[in-house]
């Protein structure tokens, strides 16, 4: 069977209102043909707002599909910026700037200081077995991550350098990825509800006003699109 893959993020100043929410999914419903794949395995972190989404996509396919499974993987969590959580990068800059710095000279190898502080690089290492179980897993999977950990995964099927990873665009709406003979294809598509966010910065704090969110939905085919909340990429 023929498997596809949808990365899907969504730009907004706040993830708790469950009505934007619900308007989003309807927007995004429009992108497929209506129907959800069955028996889809949601995969996601532990934090928040990672329960909030998949609480607010079952909501709205409910009445559709039988409700899907939740698998809470502290692998799939965003990267840890250590002491320098929450921030902007504008603070980032003004009040550390050696960081700062160093962050901009390499991305892939740049560790955030503090304790769990963790670099694009060990985030790769952190993602690789739920990348072996996407592997072996046959079916449909949504995979709901923050923006970093959908790069990793997105740059894995499309076989992106691993120095190139932290500089993958990730535009607001769904992307949607369809194996061919080549290799995988992304196919960007708009979701137009939700309101941006200007903030953005290396914060994973769920109190934060901006996040980096994503949705990678991966299957033998992707019938259905799905919009989740983000915020500038880290």
């Amino acid at each position: 069977a023929r498997s596809a893959a949808a990365l899907i993020a969504r730009r907004e100043a706040q993830i708790g209102a469950e009505e934007r929410g619900a308007e989003e999914e309807g927007q995004a419903e429009g992108q497929g043909d209506g129907a959800p794949p069955p028996s889809a395995l949601v995969m996601t972190g532990t934090l928040r707002r990672y329960s909030e989404h998949v609480e607010c996509l079952a909501a709205c396919v409910a009445r559709k599909a039988e409700r899907r499974v939740a698998l809470r993987l502290q692998a799939l969590n965003e990267l840890c910026a250590g002491k320098l959580d929450s921030l902007t990068y504008a603070q980032m800059r003004e009040h550390h700037p050696e960081q700062y710095t160093a962050r901009m000279d390499d991305k892939l190898n740049y560790r955030y200081p503090g304790v769990g502080g963790e670099s694009y690089a060990d985030l790769v290492m952190r993602v690789q077995e739920s990348i072996l179980a996407l592997e072996q897993r046959r079916g449909n999977t949504v995979i709901v991550c923050d923006r970093a950990v959908g790069r990793v995964l997105l740059g894995y099927f499309l076989g992106t350098q691993p120095d190139q990873l932290p500089f993958l665009e990730m535009f607001p709406g769904v992307v949607e990825l369809r194996r061919t003979h080549s290799g995988f294809v992304a196919t960007n598509l708009e979701v137009a509800a939700g309101s941006a966010t200007t903030a953005a910065g290396p914060g994973t704090n769920d109190t934060a006003q901006g996040y980096n969110n994503a949705w990678l939905a991966l299957g033998q085919r992707a019938r259905r699109s799905i919009s989740t909340p983000a915020s500038c990429p880290l």
